[in-house]
């Protein structure tokens, strides 16, 4: 295995730990409860989350499988809401 790709997979697994100990911080009451207008719930956000991980695997399993057919460019995002994210583009 590559070496940037194992540094990868160690950032996942300590951000998924991160997470899972933030998610057990928030009282059941409260996982369905929106901070605010136009704001995701705890529930939300978590779900969001595992979808993008399931689609983030399922590639990834794909590219391990065949590198010389991966042809892919990662991009970044900025929301008007302040917030970043990244996206898998075809290249």
């Amino acid at each position: 295995m590559p070496p940037e790709l194992e540094s990868i997979i160690a950032n996942l697994a300590k951000a998924q730990t991160g997470l899972l100990s933030a998610a057990d911080a928030v009282p059941p009451e409260d996982w369905k409860t929106k901070p605010g207008k136009d704001r995701w719930s705890a529930a939300e956000l978590i779900a969001h989350l595992m979808t993008v991980e399931r689609a983030v695997i399922g590639k990834a399993d794909r590219v391990a499988q065949h590198p010389s057919e991966a042809r892919f460019r990662i991009k970044t995002n900025s929301h008007s809401n302040g917030t970043r994210g990244i996206a898998v583009d075809p290249a």
